[in-house]
């Protein structure tokens, strides 16, 4: 496999300050020899990110123009990795970032699939959103739902049929609403079937698989370092069983692995689980 490596030190979508460490501390911790162990470790881009950015209005829209900023240059580091033959590996940062990941993606095939394996369905709009934290929109913007701005980051757009949740247990009422009006597929921990998977990939052989990796997927007891930890979520086993299989599969040509915050881990746990995490995924 030939990686191309990005790194995206932002937090301005979780409105939590250290998620922006995450990136860095994983590379500051052996990530390189886990990629490059078994794989060709081919670039290392990190996204420029305004600093010090105010959150402006509107309340709804936290950060807007700094995460449209960013997730622009992302958009075009995905999308050339991708019309290379390589995989991006994106590192967050808060899950913004996956505005621009799957931007990319999309503009490379707009027959992507998308395995998203997270607490949370981040697909609110800037009018169905409690907490105006953009970080909880980009499925919706990447279906063609929410502010202009975050819309017009795609130049091709999902296609609701072509979305697994996995491991979602903390859903908006207005995401639920939408997600039921789709008829998108969806999986929680309770009723968590690693068939539906295979299901879901088998289902359409041939195309692209963009897999975006939440470590807040994992359960709060077990990921302190995460800026939105929820309760009920997945064992560390189950997450590696996950992990294998997409691994397994060949099926994936683009990965992101976000929301780990060190400067709310404990002990390093959430770091050792998401190093272990990463080198199942790149051990082969």
């Amino acid at each position: 496999m030939r990686i191309d490596l990005i790194s995206v030190p932002i937090y301005y979508g979780a409105d939590r300050a250290g998620v922006e460490l995450g990136p860095q501390t994983l590379l500051d911790n052996g990530l390189v020899s886990i990629l490059s162990g078994s794989h060709q470790l081919l670039s290392s881009t990190i996204i420029e990110v305004e600093r010090d950015a105010t959150k402006e209005a509107p309340a709804n829209l936290k950060y807007l123009r700094p995460i449209v900023n960013a997730n622009d240059q992302l958009r075009e580091v995905v999308y050339n990795s991708l019309s290379n033959g390589n995989m991006p590996l994106t590192l967050g940062g808060d899950h913004s970032l996956a505005l621009g990941t799957l931007a990319g993606a999309l503009k490379n095939s707009e027959d992507t699939l998308l395995i998203w394996v997270d607490a949370h369905t981040d697909i609110n709009t800037h009018l169905s959103t409690p907490s105006g934290n953009i970080h909880g929109m980009p499925v919706a913007a990447a279906l063609n739902f929410g502010h202009p701005l975050l819309t017009g980051l795609f130049t091709n757009f999902l296609r609701p049929e072509n979305i697994l949740y996995v491991g979602v247990r903390s859903i908006d009422e207005g995401e639920r609403d939408l997600i039921n009006k789709l008829g998108i597929q969806m999986m929680g921990v309770d009723d968590f079937d690693i068939s539906r998977i295979h299901s879901f990939l088998d289902a359409k052989p041939s195309v692209p698989v963009h897999c975006d990796f939440d470590i807040d997927s994992l359960d709060a007891s077990l990921v302190p370092g995460t800026s939105t930890p929820v309760d009920g979520g997945f064992t560390v086993d189950q997450a590696h069983s996950i992990l294998e299989l997409l691994r397994d599969s060949g099926r994936v040509t683009s990965l992101d692995f976000v929301e780990f915050n060190p400067s709310v881990d404990k002990s390093g746990q959430t770091l050792s689980t998401a190093l272990g995490l990463l080198t199942t995924y790149f051990s082969k």
